[in-house]
């Protein structure tokens, strides 16, 4: 007879969220909370006592089953979350079994799903393997025979009556003063109280000494906060026992962990059941290695926007740390990575199918820089030319010489036009500058690349000229000499206006983007074309004829004639093409459903004392897309009542609304923040190490308002020599 709690083998591995981002090759877990984690000490350190670890073979439901062999392994890792196959305390040596119980207190196991309401919500823990619910503390001070078998080994699921007052099963269970149970829950609060350990009350120092312990760890602590005492120098270096120091790497590093942590409990505290939105960025650090930065952004108790950094591992280690679940996201927001945006297959996707109001909504800051790139990747044309204006920008600004050059050429050319009458003169005007570089994640650099390029075009190839004259190597003269040459192409020139021309759109509101896209790709042709042929005559580079036959240097389709008119090749292959493609990538990271939320959000507008106010809109948001956080009956409400009846449901749907992510700035300061912490000198910091001093520079708000005496009971929560209470 088969096993009726073995879970069923599936034919085809399905994609989950917990196996979307996998830990890369070498890389260790760290789903454990910092208390879980036993530290490496230096020699002559208050080192924990080494204890041989121990794990369990798999876990077998039934209660007759014989003693089992436990191996060396890492007691931190090695455990079973899930209630249901998780293996009897009574099967461990008698020995370890104190050991065992604090790693699965410190653990944390499964909470209960939130479509069940039980009481005892910390007694409580459910298995979605056995769909069954399981008695805590009776598990892991339980007996051989057990005492509450129905609650540890069999695992309960009459739903009906949980809370049926009186007759509720749990509520039975727990019993009176004396009850298995309670006994059980009163020995899990001393087990985890490091004064009443047996080896504290045998070896107990003195008052005096445990304050100098205290003291002395505290010293640790202040160094990270920046507060200092009076009474330090009295117990720590010479004067401290050579066991005890604190003074080393290791431990300082658990210090700071448990900073970290106290940090992210906090945040976490912030989040409680609250609706929430996930952002997340991805950059390379120093030593190249890829870091994902999340942030949580909520709405607090006072009604403000909060964007909270969190950490900078797995996704999905982060949301089961933090009993984060997904069915209370409200918003997702990345950099727009085909693997996390995909609509299909991608993190997106997979989060909208366990919480469907989890909505995308794509960086607005992003907008012209992403559609450009997409634009660049698709029109082989557009990628040269980009290719050349960036070999362009490095060699005229390549030097500070190359830089005076420039200005020396702007001076000249603007006494020019103003003796000719072509520029006014005026207060502002006929400014001397310098070329912009393109920034990486600067979406308006882009465009003021071009633009200058354009105000500065003969002095730029005065430049160049120049570089390819006296240029310091035969390469560098080389490559000036090339770019020069296609710089004074009618090609180049005419791409050149298309991407100013495009780009000087996309820099307005995405909707008031796409109409004006669409009306220049049918309309502005003829009146673009001019604008390219007037600024080719004024700087002396030669106009093709229109009607003259296109002639490819490859092959252009086998779908295709290589007998088109070059009128037909700039038209159709270039300037229609480059706007379809961007139409596109607005249409793609910008759809429609995202629009129409967003603009029915501004009803919210607390402009012109809420001009934009519409009840409409309003019951439309929330019957359409927070139909989870609504019910009909409330809706009706919104549509037929006053407005001075209806501020708390309202308020309910703001709050709703304000976690839609526009911007993943706040990810963008984390990684400025890495940056000034894993420098070239510290590039070999670990991922755990740099994360808790990211959470502890960013969220200073909370790090300075650090309890010391919480960071000690978290410390002392490892065994030590020395004592702290």
């Amino acid at each position: 007879m088969s096993n009726p709690h073995q879970t069923p083998k599936l034919t085809k591995p399905r994609k989950t969220i917990d196996s979307f981002f996998k830990p890369k090759d070498g890389a260790k877990s760290d789903v454990a909370s910092i208390s879980e984690v036993e530290p490496t000490c230096d020699k002559n350190e208050d080192r924990p006592s080494k204890t041989p670890i121990f794990v369990p073979e798999a876990p077998n439901l039934t209660h007759n089953v014989p003693s089992i062999i436990l191996e060396e392994v890492d007691l931190t890792t090695s455990f079973e979350r899930d209630p249901g196959l998780r293996t009897s305390i009574w099967k461990y040596p008698v020995n370890k079994r104190d050991e065992v119980r604090r790693a699965y207190l410190k653990m944390g196991p499964y909470k209960l799903p939130s479509n069940y309401v039980f009481p005892l919500t910390w007694c409580t823990k459910y298995s979605p393997t056995t769909d069954k619910a399981y008695c805590f503390p009776c598990f892991l001070f339980e007996t051989n025979p057990p005492k509450c078998h129905a609650y540890t080994i069999d695992g309960f699921n009459s739903w009906k009556g949980v809370n049926n007052s009186t007759k509720c099963s749990f509520l039975t269970h727990v019993g009176g003063p004396c009850s298995p149970h309670i006994l059980a829950v009163r020995s899990c609060e001393d087990l985890m109280r490091a004064s009443q350990h047996v080896n504290n009350l045998v070896i107990r120092q003195s008052k005096e000494d445990v304050m100098k312990n205290r003291l002395r760890l505290k010293t640790t602590i202040e160094i990270f906060s920046t507060r200092c005492n009076t009474e330090v120098a009295s117990v720590v270096l010479e004067n401290a026992p050579k066991n005890a120091m604190y003074i080393s790497h290791s431990i300082q590093k658990e210090v700071l962990h448990i900073m970290a942590e106290i940090v992210r409990k906090k945040i976490r505290e912030e989040v409680g059941d609250g609706k929430f939105c996930i952002l997340v960025d991805e950059a390379q650090d120093n030593s190249t290695r890829e870091q994902i930065a999340i942030v949580l952004r909520l709405v607090d108790d006072g009604g403000l926007v909060r964007e909270r950094f969190l950490a900078i591992k797995e996704i999905s280690n982060v949301l089961a740390c933090f009993n984060l679940h997904v069915c209370h996201m409200r918003g997702q927001g990345y950099d727009g990575a085909s693997n996390m945006r995909g609509a299909w297959n991608g993190l997106q996707a997979l989060f909208l199918k366990e919480s469907p109001c989890a909505y995308y909504i794509h960086c607005f800051a992003h907008r012209l820089q992403l559609v450009l790139v997409g634009a660049s990747k698709d029109t082989q044309d557009v990628w040269l030319f980009f290719s050349k204006l960036a070999s362009i920008l490095n060699l005229v600004g390549a030097s500070p010489k190359c830089k005076s050059e420039l200005q020396s050429a702007q001076e000249y050319e603007i006494e020019k036009l103003l003796a000719t009458g072509d520029i006014q003169t005026g207060k502002g005007a006929n400014q001397i500058g310098n070329l912009q570089r393109a920034g990486a994640t600067r979406w308006s650099s882009h465009f003021a690349s071009i633009s200058r390029l354009i105000e500065m075009y003969n002095a730029t190839s005065t430049v160049l000229e120049s570089i390819t004259r006296t240029g310091s190597t035969n390469s560098m003269r080389g490559e000036t000499k090339g770019v020069n040459i296609q710089m004074g192409t009618f090609e180049f020139v005419f791409i050149l206006h298309l991407m100013h021309k495009t780009m000087g759109i996309t820099n307005v509101l995405v909707s008031t983007t796409k109409t004006l896209l669409q009306e220049l790709k049918n309309e502005n042709w003829d009146t673009f074309l001019d604008s390219v042929v007037s600024f080719c005559k004024q700087h002396d580079i030669d106009i093709p004829d229109m009607n003259d036959r296109y002639r490819s240097g490859t092959r252009r389709s086998c779908h295709q004639k290589d007998d088109i008119t070059i009128r037909h090749h700039y038209h159709f292959d270039l300037f229609i093409v480059v706007i379809d493609h961007q139409l596109m990538e607005l249409n793609h990271r910008f759809t429609d459903d995202a629009m129409e939320l967003l603009k029915l959000s501004s009803a919210f507008d607390p402009r012109d004392a809420y001009k934009s106010f519409d009840i409409n809109d309003i019951c439309t948001l929330a019957e359409k897309y927070y139909l989870q956080d609504f019910k009909k009956q409330e809706i009706n409400i919104l549509r037929k009542t006053r407005k001075a009846k209806i501020y708390s449901l309202v308020d309910k749907l703001i709050r709703l609304v304000l976690t839609l992510p526009v911007s993943t700035t706040t990810t963008e300061l984390a990684f400025s923040a890495m940056k000034l912490i894993k420098t070239l000198l510290r590039n070999k910091m670990d991922d755990e190490f740099l994360a808790d001093l990211m959470v502890l520079h960013i969220e200073r708000e909370y790090a300075k308002e650090l309890d010391l005496d919480a960071v000690i009971k978290e410390f002392e929560a490892v065994p030590r020599r020395v004592q702290f209470h």
